[in-house]
């Protein structure tokens, strides 16, 4: 992956997010842009931010769970750790919330 330009990859990313995006009805076309750059080029972070924005457990809606993913990227742990406290709250055991 060193070997390819990070242009490339920001543009691979981007698509992706256009692509399994696009559809959902609560998000602005003009907003899919957003996770991509927050990804910072990480397709592992994007794609799983992009699988919790789409999924409805009746509670929050993709529009809800959107502004999740646009702050900055302090690696998957940290995201993994936000999803959880989003979903379940902050009475997460010690270790799920990277406090080992």
């Amino acid at each position: 992956m060193e070997d390819v330009p990070a242009n490339l990859t920001t543009r691979d990313v981007t698509l992706y997010v256009h692509d399994t995006l696009e559809n959902i009805s609560d998000l602005e076309l003009a907003d899919l842009d957003k996770p991509a750059m927050a990804a910072c080029e990480s397709f592992r972070r994007v794609s799983t931010a992009c699988r919790y924005i789409r999924n409805r457990d009746g509670r929050q809606g993709p529009r809800d769970r959107f502004p999740l993913f646009l702050t900055s990227n302090h690696g998957l742990d940290e995201l993994y750790t936000r999803i959880l406290t989003n979903t379940f709250g902050r009475n997460l055991p010690r270790a799920s919330r990277g406090l080992s």
